[in-house]
């Protein structure tokens, strides 16, 4: 896997992970480590110094609404001459003055996400919450304030996968992990799925795991791992006494 100093940066889109911290327990939650530290604010100002050209920064994961600092963290990404976009739950965005706050700090692009639309007993199943009213009160607050607005949904079914510590350098562990993927394969193919996505979070042996990825088959697309699920594109699922530790 290829990486690049922040001054040869070749994207014009960036994620910065600003917190692990969120007000939310979502059934679905794909970050499930709290206690990482949030990322310091000078580090973040060093890389937007060095980027080459404008690029849109998208402030995300878990919730960076949790950050005191989000509006001079905006403002930050703005004076430097990016473009920041904003990706929330939308639970804070409720309060008008807030998002006026983030607004005259250069804001103009948000991504709230609507699991159940304007319905409380969907969000109750989804994101363990009934918040149908703040996240409609989020949307008029943002709409508004004339950004632009982005919104998503979730119309799949999330599996997690996950090889424990004392296995992962271990043969065994490519064994583990090759037939965990493979049962899901299987499982998507059943419900007559197009394609798998994994999304990785764990932030742990990344080179070792984008390999195992790669050797499996996937694509990269956008911030995930794709796979087709499709005849002519199908699973190349590796054997269990293959190696996948990319060792």
């Amino acid at each position: 896997m290829r990486t690049y100093a922040p001054a040869e940066n070749p994207y014009r889109t960036l994620m910065v992970d600003l917190t692990h911290r969120c007000n939310m327990a979502c059934a679905n939650c794909y970050i499930p480590n709290r206690d990482v530290p949030d990322m310091d604010v000078g580090r973040l100002r060093g890389l937007l110094d060095e980027l080459p050209r404008r690029t849109e920064i998208r402030l995300v994961e878990a919730e960076p609404t949790m950050r005191r600092d989000l509006a001079r963290i905006i403002e930050m990404v703005h004076k430097t001459g990016h473009n920041p976009y904003l990706i929330s739950n939308g639970l804070r965005l409720a309060r008008a003055s807030y998002v006026r706050a983030l607004c005259n700090a250069g804001l103009r692009r948000v991504y709230i996400s609507l699991n159940g639309a304007d319905r409380d007993d969907w969000y109750d199943h989804i994101d363990n919450l009934r918040c149908a009213e703040k996240k409609v009160r989020a949307l008029q607050n943002v709409a508004d304030n004339r950004m632009l607005i982005g919104t998503g949904t979730i119309l799949v079914t999330v599996q997690t996968l996950y090889v424990g510590a004392s296995f992962r350098r271990s043969l065994l562990g490519g064994r583990i992990a090759t037939r965990m993927l493979a049962g899901a394969v299987r499982w998507a193919e059943a419900r007559n799925a197009r394609e798998i996505m994994i999304h990785v979070t764990t932030g742990i042996d990344v080179a070792r795991t984008d390999r195992f990825l790669r050797k499996a088959g996937f694509a990269t697309l956008g911030g995930n791992y794709a796979l087709p699920l499709s005849p002519q594109a199908g699973p190349q699922i590796m054997d269990d006494d293959d190696d996948w530790s990319g060792e």
